[in-house]
């Protein structure tokens, strides 16, 4: 339930050499050591030259503005505390052609699969920024146009943006949790509280049943291991959870 929203202004039009940011979803920060991390999800550009991606251009090209490119996720890194500030001055994580790229890219098989990725949160440990992403499929029929795959865990460096994607021991599966009949969204808010990191996750139930599920954490010898999580009951059909998570590790000597 929404109990109050505010107007925080306009967000500052972004551009490059050749490429024009035309509009993005899905946005989040990420507290850094200096700085934050910015991730989002579909990302609409105008460029000179086609922009790779995952997800398929619209049909149609608006005329004397090059092409039309759909980045299903994307990131930038900020200095500036000021909100504002911080959006006009996004540095992103480019390609090899100066425009922003995806940090989270699908295999040639998901891709022929229409499978693409969308970042949600994550906090940064030991200079890394752990992120959890959701997995989703373009299919038709549905009242969106997708369906959700899962959600997954990932590395990111917020140096460079260099992104790993986490598998599954002895599964070579990403999907660490699955949506099952819930449409479980897992990890779309991070927060740090000393050593402990609650991770926030929504879901629609049916009813107001209790249900288990598992969090993710970091073990000191760098290795994700599982930990309980708990879920309330339900009251609107959607529901919050909160994890122990991301136990943070000691300094490696």
């Amino acid at each position: 339930m929404i109990r109050s929203a505010c107007h925080l202004g306009h967000f500052p039009t972004c551009s490059g050499p050749g490429w024009a940011l035309v509009g993005q979803d899905g946005g989040q920060s990420i507290p850094l050591d200096e700085g934050r991390l910015f991730v989002f999800a579909d990302t609409l550009l105008t460029a000179a030259r086609p922009v790779p991606g995952s997800a398929p251009p619209p049909a149609r090209r608006p005329p004397g503005r090059g092409h039309l490119g759909i980045l299903a996720n994307t990131a930038a890194r900020a200095q500036s505390p000021d909100l504002q500030q911080a959006l006009a001055g996004l540095d992103y994580f480019l390609d090899d052609g100066s425009a922003p790229r995806e940090i989270l890219p699908s295999s040639a098989d998901e891709r022929r699969e229409g499978i693409r990725f969308w970042p949600q949160h994550g906090l940064l440990v030991n200079g890394s920024v752990y992120l959890f992403y959701l997995g989703v499929q373009a299919v038709t029929g549905s009242t969106w146009g997708f369906v959700n795959e899962g959600t997954g865990l990932a590395v990111l460096d917020p140096a460079g943006g260099e992104c790993r994607r986490l598998y599954r021991r002895g599964r070579g599966d990403w999907i660490f949790w699955p949506p099952r009949t819930d449409d479980l969204h897992f990890g779309v808010q991070v927060l740090r509280e000393g050593e402990l990191a609650y991770v926030r996750a929504r879901a629609r139930l049916v009813g107001a049943s209790w249900r288990a599920s598992r969090a993710t954490t970091r073990a000191a010898g760098g290795e994700p291991r599982a930990a309980p999580v708990a879920r309330r009951p339900a009251r609107h059909g959607r529901h919050a959870q909160q994890a122990r998570s991301l136990r943070k590790p000691k300094p490696e000597s």
